[in-house]
């Protein structure tokens, strides 16, 4: 029954593309509830024999998990008030086009956009930038905390009242 949700659910995810009404979010939504859906529905048909009991993790991988996120987290969140030295003209036009997502001018997740790239990454940006805006770091540091840093950067933006520098 998930299965077919997930399957529907795609499918008007699919239909409401079409409309520029209906984009971006909730195309997006629909498409990340088909997900969870599918997720589920593959999870339900396990039938009792617990096939993923099977991947139970060691704690000290959980440990070095753990330990390489906040490494990840340190070396993303010191000094964010400057511009990092290995800022260039990617990141810079990344960054532009995760603006252009938070301004509703780049309102298609499911195409291609600067140079060829997957728009959907720039909505994955966005986000960050939406959540953790800093000001000159926002185009590389706050975008790649989101996505390289993990969960920890969640932490960081309700730690910081203010953003650094200001």
């Amino acid at each position: 029954m998930l299965l077919a949700a997930a399957v529907g659910t795609s499918l008007w995810a699919f239909f409401a593309e079409a409309s520029p009404a209906y984009r971006p979010w909730p195309v997006l939504g629909l498409w990340l509830v088909s997900i969870a859906l599918f997720l589920l529905g593959v999870l339900c048909l396990d039938d009792e024999r617990r096939k993923l009991d099977r991947l139970s993790i060691p704690r000290w991988e959980w440990a070095a998990i753990g330990v390489l996120t906040l490494i990840a987290l340190l070396v993303r969140v010191i000094a964010l008030g400057h511009v990092p030295h290995n800022f260039s003209g990617d990141e810079g036009a990344m960054g532009l086009q995760a603006r252009a997502v938070l301004e509703g001018r780049l309102r298609d997740p499911f195409t291609s956009g600067w140079l060829s790239h997957p728009t959907l990454w720039f909505y994955v940006q966005a986000a960050s930038l939406r959540i953790c805006s800093t000001g000159s770091s926002d185009c590389s540091a706050g975008s790649t905390r989101g996505c390289c840093a993990g969960p920890p950067w969640l932490l960081h933006a309700s730690w910081s009242a203010s953003p650094p520098g200001a």
